[in-house]
Parts: C-alpha cells; sequence; structure tokens
C-alpha cells in the first residue's frame, strides 16, 4: 500500500515541501477513520513523492479519494494532489510511472 503525493513540477522547492506537508496532514483528517487508510498507516506507511507536469496534474484529479493542495502564497493556486492510500494494483496504471520528485 502507498500513499502518492504529486507536487506540480513548476513549484519551488521550499512551497513544495510545505505542499508535500499540508497534502500529508489533509490525507490524514479525511480519512483517518477508514480501513484502507489505517491498514496502511499500521502495516506500510509507505509514500511517493512525485514531481508532475499540468497534463498530469488534471489526470490525476480524475482518481478517486484524491485532495488538491492549494497554497494562498499564490493566490490559492492547485500546487500538489494527494491520492488516498490503497493497494498498488488499485492505482491507475499511469501512477506507477510519475517521475519521482528529488
Amino acid at each position: 500500500m502507498k500513499m502518492y503525493i504529486c507536487i506540480k513540477d513548476d513549484i519551488p522547492v521550499g512551497i513544495a515541501m510545505n505542499s508535500a506537508a499540508h497534502a500529508g496532514l489533509m490525507c490524514h483528517l479525511k480519512y483517518k477513520d477508514t480501513q484502507p487508510y489505517n491498514t496502511w498507516l499500521e502495516k506500510s506507511f509507505k509514500k511517493v513523492t512525485c514531481m508532475v507536469t499540468p497534463a498530469e496534474f488534471a489526470m490525476l484529479k480524475e482518481v478517486s479519494d484524491n485532495i488538491v493542495v492549494t497554497e494562498s502564497r499564490l493566490d490559492g493556486k492547485e500546487v500538489a494532489i494527494v491520492l488516498a492510500p490503497r493497494p498498488d494494483t488499485e492505482f491507475p496504471e499511469f501512477v506507477s510511472l510519475l517521475k519521482l520528485r528529488k
């Protein structure tokens, strides 16, 4: 099981770091009472942080159980999206092909 945190590729590193933290917390607050999330929390806790293009970001918005992160310092711009944890086989195939953020 994994949680995917996907940050737009044009976001500066400092904002990207905060956005990733916000994404993880937002996901926890929304899904903490669900069994898939708690299974992930207790047995896996794997997270993947990716850098995505605008086109990939749009595709990710179509994946179920996502949360879009906005940034007030950028006038409410959408900067990241987090996909709630689930088994790897439940993510669309393109998700596993996203570029890792380094």
